[in-house]
């Protein structure tokens, strides 16, 4: 196994993580009161659309030559870091 397809799934792994934690997110807006639970679902959209640009990144990733994969690769890192700073900080305004 390459490099390159260790790390693709691995950070698939972690998508389907972070999917199933932006789900239970979304789950608990059904708990909430109308302005808030508007406010709720606005930051699970906005966690999603985060989701969607990491495995857009994740997809060129894999199409890309090795002189790139490394540039490409740094760019997968940040937007999964901002995804989990984004995760970690709605699970925190949720309360967990």
């Amino acid at each position: 196994m390459s490099e390159q397809q260790a790390y693709r799934e691995k950070m698939e792994a972690q998508l389907r993580d972070w999917s199933a934690r932006i789900d239970a997110l979304q789950a608990k807006t059904h708990k909430l009161e109308a302005d808030a639970k508007l406010k709720a679902i606005e930051r699970v959209n906005d966690l999603r659309a985060q989701q969607a640009a990491v495995r857009e990144k994740l997809d060129t990733l894999t199409r890309a030559k090795d002189a790139a994969w490394e540039d490409i690769k740094l760019g997968v890192e940040k937007a999964w870091s901002a995804l989990t700073d984004a995760v970690q900080d709605a699970a925190t305004h949720f309360g967990k």
